[in-house]
């Protein structure tokens, strides 16, 4: 769907300041736009922002599919991007590389020679325990996966950076609870109140789980997945860990004297209690022989993460869903229907949503499509992985196995 930018002032509203907000804000305001980005917490230090330490690492699929091709287009664009805004900017971003080990007592193992044809060296090579033992200088366990373009920043600076635009105007602590379409585009509301000040021709809905609350994307199918990462003291023999070092867990190099060990993620909140132990000795598990650790003023912080159904991002226009149902209820009969009208969308209305554990890898290029989506310029995604992206395919899916009230 694009917009004739002839026709419209160049100004859209962005909800919600995380990853997937703030890089969107960025990509539209190097466009030339005029963003104003709604976030409803007090200051930008909450969620996945307070961890302290994030990975970029490429999401990892057996079989070359659409989704496949995004997550690797996205880990090497976020790659030159985080590159770039360190360049330019001053953004600490830490291309160190990461190890994947092979998970212990998996049946199922990812063939190397298969993973080897589908990826570039720079994005996944395989080596065996006595060549990453010589990479890293660690007595690591297992033989695995090495990735030397991944890296790590703080999620917090990273959003800092892109939100430090003089297109940007950043409001903390406003809760939009309401979006109403007008004549000239949408007015944003909280608790009955004009927040926005004018209508925007533009709104993007950035901000995870609070999509819920819009009735324009309530029907879509997200989920909260609550997590918990752990900050140790740096020892001196944890201060030889220079890579990211990834197994059911993994350990990051430390970072003003810390480390921190990656979140345990799942669907019971009430699991996520009293996870020390278990993170720990996941860590340990990493190495052949015991590397000692600071066990001592373990920090740690818990944080949850917007994911979809099928965990893939939402991404692009917002489906008007009941006109939709309607236009596409021939699925519902034969699920092959041919001759469908085009999909109907809520004008000026987009998603940007549920990029999980992998945010990082996927959000940047994914604010790179939706901004050039909205500009009018051709997208840097083939219609295929944009299909696999879009809102409305939870409701074609539905309707085809007959599941839609």
């Amino acid at each position: 769907m694009k917009i004739d930018c002839a026709k419209l002032q160049r100004t859209a509203a962005v909800i919600g300041a995380g990853v997937a907000g703030s890089s969107t804000a960025r990509h539209l305001a190097r466009k030339g736009w005029q963003v104003t980005v709604f976030e409803q917490a007090a200051n930008l230090e909450h969620g996945v922002n307070a961890l302290g330490q994030l990975a970029l690492r490429c999401r990892i699929f057996a079989q070359d599919n659409s989704l496949a091709r995004f997550f690797l287009a996205g880990f090497l664009y976020s790659a030159r991007e985080f590159q770039r805004l360190s360049r330019d900017e001053g953004l600490d971003w830490h291309p160190c590389g990461l190890v994947q080990l092979q998970q212990a007592g998996k049946r199922r193992q990812n063939d190397p020679a298969a993973l080897e044809r589908l990826y570039p060296e720079e994005v996944l090579l395989w080596r065996s325990q006595e060549q990453l033992r010589a990479l890293t200088g660690l007595p690591l366990a297992r033989s695995g996966w090495h990735s030397p373009a991944a890296g790590w920043l703080d999620p917090l600076e990273l959003c800092q950076t892109w939100l430090n635009h003089p297109a940007i105007e950043l409001k903390q602590g406003t809760a939009i609870d309401q979006i109403v379409r007008e004549s000239d585009g949408w007015r944003l509301l909280s608790d009955s109140k004009d927040i926005g000040g004018r209508d925007f021709p533009v709104v993007v809905i950035a901000c995870g789980m609070g999509a819920l609350r819009f009735p324009q994307s309530a029907s879509l199918p997200l989920q909260s997945v609550p997590g918990e990462v752990l900050r140790i003291r740096e020892s001196e023999a944890s201060g030889a860990i220079h890579h990211i070092i990834q197994g059911e867990r993994g350990i990051f190099p430390a970072y003003q004297g810390r480390h921190c060990i990656s979140a345990s993620f799942g669907t019971d909140e009430n699991a996520q209690e009293d996870l020390t132990g278990q993170s720990l000795a996941m860590v340990g598990d990493l190495f052949n022989s015991p590397l000692q650790l600071k066990l001592e003023g373990i920090e740690s912080a818990k944080a949850k993460r917007c994911q979809s159904a099928d965990f893939a991002p939402v991404l692009g226009a917002a489906p008007d869903f009941a006109e939709c149902r309607r236009l596409y209820a021939p699925l519902a009969r034969n699920a092959r229907a041919a001759g469908l009208p085009p999909p109907a969308h809520l004008p000026g209305l987009f998603f940007n949503l549920a990029h999980g554990s992998h945010g990082l890898c996927s959000a940047p290029l994914a604010a790179e499509y939706l901004a050039s989506v909205i500009h009018g310029e051709n997208p840097p995604l083939s219609r295929e992985i944009a299909g696999a992206l879009d809102p409305l395919r939870f409701l074609i899916r539905r309707l085809q196995r007959q599941q839609v009230d």
